[in-house]
C-alpha cells in the first residue's frame, strides 16, 4: 500500500514537473503587449486599407491549457484598464476562438479578424496558423516570443528588462503590412 501511495505521488509530482518544462515563455506581461502591439499598429501604413470601418483583433488561444486561456483573460482586461478603444483612428474590437475548436479557421473568419494575436499554446501546430494568416492577409502577433522563429511576424521580447518589438519583415510584406521606419528602428528585425 505504502509503494502504491508512494508511485502515485511521485507521478504527480514528475507531472507537474513535465508541465512546467512544457510551458512556454513569456517575458512581456500580456497586459503590458496589448499597448505596446497597438501602439506598433499605428506604425502600419496600410492598416486603414486593409481593415475597413473596424480594427478586429483576434485572439487565439488554447482553451484546455489554463495559461493560454488565462492570457486571453489578461488581454480583455488589460485592454479595458487601459481603456483602448481605437488604434489609429479606427474603433478596436477584441475577439477569441479557440484553436481547440476543429472550425477555428471559420470562426475567425467569421469575425472579420484583421489582426491574430496567438496565446501561449502547446501541442499546437502555429505553421497551421501561420498558413491560414498569410492567405488571408491578416496580421500576426504573439505573446510568446519562441513563436517568432515559426513565422509570427511581430512580437516582443525583453532586452535589459525592457521590452523590444521583434519584426519578421519578410513575413509582415506577406500579410499586407508596411511598418514605418521609425517603428523598425526601435524593432529587433528579421528578415
Amino acid at each position: 500500500m505504502r509503494t502504491v501511495l508512494l508511485y502515485i505521488i511521485l507521478t504527480i509530482t514528475l507531472s507537474g514537473l513535465a508541465y512546467d518544462a512544457c510551458a512556454q515563455e513569456v517575458g512581456v506581461p500580456h497586459k503590458l503587449q496589448i499597448s505596446l502591439f497597438c501602439k506598433a499598429l499605428t506604425f502600419d501604413r496600410n492598416l486603414e486599407t486593409r481593415c475597413g470601418e473596424e480594427l478586429v483583433i483576434c485572439i487565439l488561444f488554447q482553451g484546455r491549457y489554463r495559461a493560454s486561456h488565462d492570457a486571453m483573460k489578461e488581454v480583455y482586461k488589460a485592454t479595458r484598464d487601459a481603456e483602448i478603444d481605437r488604434v489609429k483612428g479606427l474603433p478596436l474590437r477584441l475577439v477569441n476562438v479557440d484553436l481547440e475548436d476543429k472550425n477555428w479557421a471559420q470562426k475567425v473568419a467569421e469575425q472579420s479578424a484583421d489582426v491574430v494575436y496567438l496565446m501561449p499554446v502547446r501541442s499546437i501546430e502555429i505553421s497551421d496558423v501561420k498558413k491560414y494568416a498569410r492567405e488571408r492577409h491578416l496580421l500576426t502577433l504573439c505573446a510568446d516570443p519562441s513563436n517568432l522563429a515559426d513565422g509570427i511576424t511581430l512580437g516582443l521580447r525583453l532586452n535589459d528588462n525592457r521590452p523590444k518589438f521583434v519584426i519578421n519583415l519578410s513575413e509582415s510584406r506577406s500579410e499586407g503590412a508596411d511598418f514605418s521606419s521609425q517603428l523598425l528602428g526601435l524593432a529587433e528585425v528579421i528578415e
